[in-house]
C-alpha cells in the first residue's frame, strides 16, 4: 500500500472531528481553547464519531472501510459512505456534548455524591447560571458603584473574566436603601467583576 494511501486514511480520522471541535470551540472561552489541546480534541471527537458508526456498520454486517491496513488495497471511494455517515455523528454527538458541558453533568454528578466539590474548567460564576434551578436563576445584583439593587431574572450573561455582562427580565430596581425605584421588562447590566455582588435570596426547599 501506498504511503500516501495512508496519509489519506489517518487524514479522514481528523474531518468529522474537525466539525465537532469547530462547534465546541464556537461556544467555549478562547482562553480554553489553545492550539495542541484543540487538535487533541479533534483526534478524540474524529475518533468517537467513527467508533459509534463502525459499531452501528459491525451490527448491521457491513464492512467498514475508513482504515484499511491490508493487501487488498484501499480507495477513496471505498470511505465516502462512511466519512459522510460519521460527521453526520460527530455533528448529532457535538450537541449532546455542549449540553452536558454546559449543565456539567458528570461534575454535577460527581458533587451529588460526594466525590468531588470540583467546577471543572468554569468559575463560579459560569457554573451558578449553568445552574436550571429557578432558585438561581431568581438573583440580586448590588451595584456598588451606582448604589442600586437590580431584583430580577437572569436569561443570559457573559463568560468574560474582566467584565460581567447580564440580561434579566421583570427586574425591580432599589436605591441602597431597598426602595423601589422603577420596573422594567428587560434589563442589560455590564460591570467590572469588583463592582457588583450577587445574591439569591430563593431558599432552598
Amino acid at each position: 500500500m501506498e504511503v500516501n494511501s495512508v496519509a489519506i486514511q489517518l487524514a479522514l480520522l481528523f474531518v468529522p472531528g474537525l466539525f465537532w471541535a469547530m462547534i465546541d470551540a464556537a461556544h467555549r472561552p478562547a482562553s480554553q481553547s489553545g492550539q495542541f489541546v484543540y487538535t487533541l480534541r479533534v483526534f478524540a471527537f474524529g475518533v468517537i464519531a467513527y467508533s459509534i458508526i463502525g459499531i452501528i456498520y459491525r451490527l448491521c454486517g457491513a464492512q467498514f472501510d475508513i482504515v484499511r491496513f491490508s493487501r487488498d488495497g484501499w480507495h477513496l471511494d471505498d470511505a465516502i459512505d462512511e466519512l459522510l455517515w460519521a460527521v453526520l455523528a460527530a455533528l448529532i454527538l457535538s450537541i449532546f456534548w455542549l449540553y452536558g458541558r454546559t449543565y456539567k453533568i458528570v461534575t454535577r454528578f460527581l458533587n451529588k455524591i460526594g466525590a468531588t466539590n470540583h467546577i471543572a474548567d468554569q468559575d463560579i460564576w459560569e457554573f451558578m447560571f449553568n445552574s436550571d434551578q429557578p432558585k438561581i436563576k431568581y438573583s440580586h445584583v448590588r451595584d456598588y458603584s451606582n448604589e442600586l439593587i437590580y431584583a430580577g431574572y437572569v436569561v443570559a450573561y457573559s463568560e468574560r473574566t474582566d467584565l460581567r455582562e447580564l440580561a434579566m427580565v421583570d427586574v425591580c430596581v432599589y436605591d441602597s436603601q431597598a426602595q423601589l425605584l422603577y420596573e422594567t421588562p428587560r434589563l442589560y447590566l455590564a460591570r467590572s467583576v469588583s463592582e457588583i455582588t450577587l445574591e439569591f435570596p430563593v431558599a432552598e426547599n
